[in-house]
């Protein structure tokens, strides 16, 4: 029997830069001195009733993940959270480094509102906290995880776990035994992006994938994906994702002529750009204030096709763009 999802419009939206710890391979790492945005929450707020609107007149569902930075740091997030899901109907996702999950409000926050948390854990102690400079940082989200997977047991709460997970060179022969213990603490969702190059480019060379590395990963993965599966993990990746990590590790590049920009999915940074992805703001960002109804939220994908035919921007020629190689699959067919 298939399994067919209802549609659905991701936003994610990065709102907050500032962040809390030091990561080797993050442009936002604490110790990078420059100037750290924040979106304006009433641009937030009146976007989201664009957003509700559609959704209502549509029938699309609307999933907004913040992004940071730390988004969990922002002082104004609990209230705009709240609104978004009970006064605007829209589901929320964010992505954490899971730094405050001890914080009982926090959680209780997550539980309440979100529909998605996704935790970086970029593998086991050594790995992780080592690049993420921070000691004890793994055992305390592991510890964290549990607590929270246990209140969301016994409130009933809709909220889901997934790990995000970056692969690198030193890491990436550890993926099988990290997500078999991620399974165990009965986390449902598991992600990966292999490590890029475009925010820190001095740490990149030295721990980007190799070609035979990621050839191995691929063969690999679809038995992993079967046996994390059968433990109640699902790892999300498809076959063109797989073909992308080697052709990144190859230097290969892929170009995408037409990716239906701006149909299932949305990028918005916090200076207030809509684009069709974070690769493409420069190129193909519209502000968010000419998006004041419904009508102009539908016409978004024509302007940003026109813009890729005629304005191409320089990443269409190489995308790295995750969801469009189906990062988000799970290519498991569920009878």
């Amino acid at each position: 029997m298939s399994v067919f999802a209802k549609p659905q419009l991701v936003v994610v939206w990065r709102v907050y830069e500032p962040c809390n710890l030091a990561c080797h391979f993050c442009g936002y790492s604490r110790e990078i001195v420059r100037k750290r945005n924040i979106a304006n929450p009433e641009h937030i707020l009146a976007f989201g009733k664009t957003l509700s609107d559609f959704q209502r007149e549509t029938g699309i569902e609307v999933l907004v993940s913040w992004l940071g930075g730390e988004p969990l740091l922002w002082k104004e997030l609990p209230k705009l959270s709240e609104i978004f899901r009970q006064e605007l109907g829209i589901k929320l996702g964010i992505t954490t480094n899971g730094t405050l999950l001890e914080r009982e409000n926090i959680r209780t926050m997550l539980r309440k509102d979100y529909s998605l948390l996704t935790v970086s854990l970029d593998g086991f102690s050594a790995i992780h906290d080592f690049h993420r400079c921070e000691t004890g940082l793994y055992e305390k989200i592991k510890k964290y995880i549990g607590i929270l997977l246990d209140e969301i047991a016994c409130t009933g709460s809709s909220l889901k776990l997934r790990i995000n997970t970056i692969l690198m060179r030193e890491n990436i022969h550890d993926f099988e035994s990290f997500c078999m213990e991620v399974a165990n603490w009965g986390v449902q969702e598991l992600t990966f992006n292999q490590l890029g190059g475009i925010d820190r480019p001095e740490f990149y060379p030295d721990h980007r994938l190799l070609p035979k590395q990621v050839e191995l990963f691929a063969t690999d993965f679809p038995r992993i994906q079967m046996e994390a599966y059968a433990k109640g993990l699902a790892i999300f990746g498809g076959q063109p994702y797989l073909e992308r990590l080697i052709a990144t590790s190859r230097d290969t590049p892929i170009p995408i002529e037409d990716c239906n920009p701006g149909r299932k999915f949305l990028f918005i940074n916090e200076e207030n750009l809509v684009s069709p992805c974070n690769f493409t703001t420069d190129g193909y960002g519209i502000p968010l204030s000419t998006l004041k109804d419904v009508a102009a939220l539908i016409n978004l994908e024509t302007r940003f096709k026109y813009k890729q035919k005629y304005e191409r921007a320089m990443p269409c020629n190489d995308c790295h763009s995750t969801q469009i190689f189906e990062k988000f699959n799970q290519s498991l067919e569920i009878v």
